[in-house]
């Protein structure tokens, strides 16, 4: 790939995946995290998949919801208290995720 060309910058085009199985069109391997965290390392190990941002190099977990019940709530963020809610469109309910460091 070059990827010491204009300072190791790439960019990546993935091609869409159809609905055949086996056709994803990106499959990230679960594996152990890395020890010390790295500036924008994408990781995935055992059902949860991690970033790592650019402040502080705190590695979070992606907050993951199923298709079907985040079509009919809304999320809301605090970032300030790490603290992730989903509660039901016009409902009482709440749903409290925390976002993991």
């Amino acid at each position: 790939m070059g990827m010491m060309v204009n300072g190791g910058h790439k960019t990546v085009t993935i091609r869409a995946g159809t609905a055949a199985a086996g056709t994803a069109p990106l499959k990230i391997a679960s594996g152990i995290i890395l020890t010390t965290p790295e500036v924008g390392a994408i990781e995935f190990s055992t059902d949860r998949l991690y970033h790592t941002q650019t402040t502080g190099t705190s590695r979070r977990v992606v907050a993951a919801f199923d298709a079907a019940s985040a079509a009919t709530r809304i999320i809301n963020v605090c970032y300030h208290c790490n603290l992730w809610a989903r509660s039901g469109c016009g409902r009482k309910r709440k749903y409290w995720l925390w976002w993991r460091r």
